[in-house]
């Protein structure tokens, strides 16, 4: 019992610890994902803040352009001249002001003269801003001559008519941006960083003057030109800043202005968050040891105790496991251990008579499985043999038929007709000359069907021609009174090819089957029929055009009622074709056509 408590103890010791360790590992992610929202919070207001700015002084060089005062052909640059005068004073554009006409030729600028000290390369802007009729913020440019960093800020300008006449250009000196006091007038500690960084990734302000006008190089799972781009705030995780700070870790956060292709980042070194976190975790981690520590002392000596038996145990298991049933189960331990042992060895005696049983029972199933499959091999080779047989007498009864009625009924008929002949010859009288051509035409109609009858039961055509001709007779005695077009095509040299009678007489009694049914069911139009041979095996494919049916249902319907004779006709079809060791498939849908082929197999001399 004294073990079990300890045992007891020892688990709840180590489920106290874990909980404590979850509980506090989620504060800390929760607490890390609220710096991270108020982070963003702070980002998205300094970037409104600078949006604002922005707007005040992008306004001012809206108000010169809709006061509609920008004349070229007048004389009035004494008023231009005082509202960029007014703008330069009270606006962010230091470097200077000036006006253009479409051309970029500078009409007028404040400082007066001041465009001919520098190699201003504003033009592509300029151009960019009047063809799109569009407000231009430039991301840090660098003049010509003295490699100032200046941006940019032109805006359409418009005369009394609202047609673009040139367009004003406001510059910034980087180097005195308003922006930079702005920023480091913010309040957010020491260790803290916010930058507003152009498009190209310059950095043109910050609340540190050290970094500022210099490439924000870093390595980061954001793109500060996509942010831009997309107009979206982000929050990067821990990026490594390799050249300017002495940080090696960062987080910030990034958000892209309205008015300018540039974003304000708010950054924070990993150093100021994480060191009280990292102190907390050490103090956890040094408590979940000393818990563990603790557990792991009391329960060894547990273990050992517990464990020794039940290792013996499962030595003994792993023996019957591999399928050694012969040893006997020690008896070991004490308590339940050995209650334990004692069901094993039941078990295994049990199983050890089961097995036998099993293995005189497999042997029994074994021998009456190879008697009854011997049994159902010889019944099949039979029936095979049996219904060759039936389909063979079938054929031989058909040409005794037709050689009879060939003989005899024929022959009568055609001596009656010729005793006719003479007697109408003899007897010229009106009656006697109109029964006797009822009764001609009669007999011949008898003679006709009675010739139908012998075509049917045994063609002489498929005796004396062979396959390839008596499929054409089928398909014109058949297809033809009924209006229906049909298609025979035939390749691999087989016009005149004979093959078995077995084979010809199976495969044109498919053939005609499959031909009468389209006949009497199909409402077909056209029927395409081709027979192709290669070496071994000999391809029939049928095809209508007509309504279909389920294949499936007839065949089901028709196993139970043999005596439909359009269920016997198909099923004497696959019955065939299983004579001839072929495959038969019927692929059919109603009121979608039907196709039917027939896959016979042949030997190495053509026959099957």
């Amino acid at each position: 019992m004294q073990k079990k408590i300890l045992t007891i103890i020892l688990l709840f010791t180590l489920f106290i610890t874990i909980t404590f360790g979850i509980i506090s590992f989620y504060i800390i992610k929760i607490s890390a994902k609220h710096l991270e929202v108020d982070q963003q919070r702070i980002a998205c207001t300094i970037a409104s803040s600078v949006d604002y700015m922005l707007e005040e002084n992008i306004n001012k060089l809206y108000d010169i352009s809709l006061t509609r005062l920008v004349n070229f052909d007048k004389n009035n640059s004494q008023i231009i001249y005082e509202l960029l005068k007014d703008t330069y004073h009270y606006s962010l554009f230091t470097e200077g002001l000036f006006i253009l006409d479409k051309n970029s030729k500078i009409f007028k600028s404040y400082p007066t003269g001041f465009n001919s000290k520098e190699n201003y390369n504003f033009k592509p802007f300029v151009d960019r801003a009047i063809n799109d009729n569009r407000l231009i913020v430039t991301p840090l440019v660098r003049s010509k001559n003295s490699n100032k960093a200046i941006i940019y800020t032109i805006v359409p300008l418009k005369d009394i008519n609202n047609e673009i006449i040139g367009a004003i250009i406001g510059i910034a000196n980087l180097k005195n941006l308003i922006l930079n006091k702005f920023l480091k007038n913010i309040d957010i500690g020491k260790n803290n960083y916010i930058e507003i960084i152009d498009i190209n990734e310059n950095i043109l302000a910050s609340n540190r003057e050290e970094f500022r006008l210099k490439r924000f190089k870093y390595v980061s799972n954001v793109s500060i030109k996509d942010v831009i781009k997309n107009k979206s705030r982000c929050l990067s995780k821990f990026s490594i800043i390799n050249q300017y700070r002495k940080e090696h870790h960062i987080k910030f956060a990034i958000t892209s202005l309205k008015y300018a292709p540039w974003a304000v980042m708010f950054g924070y070194s990993s150093t100021v968050f994480f060191t009280p976190l990292k102190n907390l975790i050490s103090i956890l981690t040094a408590i979940i040891l000393i818990y563990i520590l603790v557990g792991i002392i009391f329960s060894t000596g547990l273990s050992t105790s517990i464990t020794k038996p039940v290792h013996e145990l499962i030595d003994e298991i792993d023996n019957i496991n591999r399928g050694d049933y012969s040893k006997p189960v020690m008896m070991i331990g004490s308590n339940e251990i050995l209650v334990l042992c004692e069901s094993f060895e039941n078990m295994r005696l049990k199983l050890v008579e089961t097995l036998n049983n099993l293995k005189d029972y497999n042997v029994k199933l074994e021998n009456e499985v190879n008697k009854r499959t011997k049994e159902i091999e010889k019944n099949k080779n039979r029936i095979e043999s049996l219904l060759g047989l039936i389909m063979t007498s079938q054929e031989e009864e058909r040409k005794r038929i037709a050689r009879e009625l060939h003989d005899e009924p024929l022959q009568n008929i055609s001596v009656i007709l010729m005793q006719l002949n003479s007697f109408k010859q003899f007897h010229d009288t009106k009656s006697t000359e109109e029964l006797i051509n009822k009764i001609k035409d009669l007999l011949l109609k008898t003679n006709s069907n009675i010739r139908l009858i012998i075509q049917n039961l045994r063609p002489s055509v498929l005796d004396d021609l062979g396959l390839i001709s008596a499929i054409k007779w089928v398909l014109e005695n058949y297809l033809t009174p009924q209006g229906i077009l049909y298609f025979f095509d035939y390749e691999g040299n087989i016009e005149d090819k004979r093959f078995s009678t077995f084979i010809e007489t199976n495969i044109y009694r498919i053939v005609q089957e499959a031909i009468a049914n389209i006949c009497r069911h199909s409402q077909a139009n056209e029927v395409h029929i081709k027979l192709i041979k290669k070496k071994y095996k000999l391809i029939i494919t049928i095809i209508d055009d007509g309504i279909g049916f389920d294949v499936n249902k007839i065949i089901a319907r028709d196993i139970n009622k043999r005596d439909d004779l359009k269920g016997i006709g198909i099923l004497g079809m696959y019955e065939r074709a299983t004579l001839l060791g072929g495959v038969l498939s019927i692929i059919s849908k109603v009121n979608n056509g039907t196709k039917i082929t027939l896959t016979v197999p042949l030997d190495e001399d053509g026959n099957g």
